[in-house]
């Protein structure tokens, strides 16, 4: 039988390997734009966090280098909308302006992280947690920038 003590010393041997593997180089900055996207930059990634969800500090830190250096990550940019805490929900003001169209036309998840990729104005995926991004958001990314 699994009890909590074997979940958490799991838990924790698989975050010291992901720490191990991802070495000095998980703590390089990746590119995060917080203004406007650039207008050459047709497919995005707006990505929903909150400072006190500890799956958004795992995928910063060990699932968002890699992706900002793979070929997909260097043509598509990440937008980050941060909010303080995970127990208010995302409202019209926390949305800059270019991108306040999107709750309107989707049901926008609560739960984070959120990733919703987007192509000029036309939502071509959305997906929760760091898994949702691998099943969902990246082949997406590879299919619209046909790779």
């Amino acid at each position: 039988m699994l009890t909590r003590r074997h979940a958490l010393t799991a838990t924790l041997v698989a975050l010291a390997r992901a720490i191990g593997a991802a070495g000095p180089a998980a703590a390089q900055a990746p590119l995060v734009l917080r203004g406007a996207a650039p207008a050459d930059v047709p497919l995005m990634i707006v990505y929903l966090s909150a400072a006190d969800c500890s799956f958004c500090r795992s995928w910063e830190q060990f699932k968002r280098p890699g992706f900002t250096k793979s070929p997909e990550g260097q043509r598509v940019p990440i937008r980050e909308i941060a909010r303080k805490t995970l127990r208010r929900p995302l409202a019209d003001g926390d949305w800059p302006g270019d991108l306040k169209w999107i709750p309107s036309a989707t049901s926008v998840p609560q739960a984070t992280p959120a990733f919703v990729l987007v192509e000029n104005d036309k939502i071509l995926a959305i997906a929760v947690g760091t898994g949702g991004f691998e099943r969902y958001i990246l082949p997406k990314i590879r299919q619209a920038l046909s790779m």
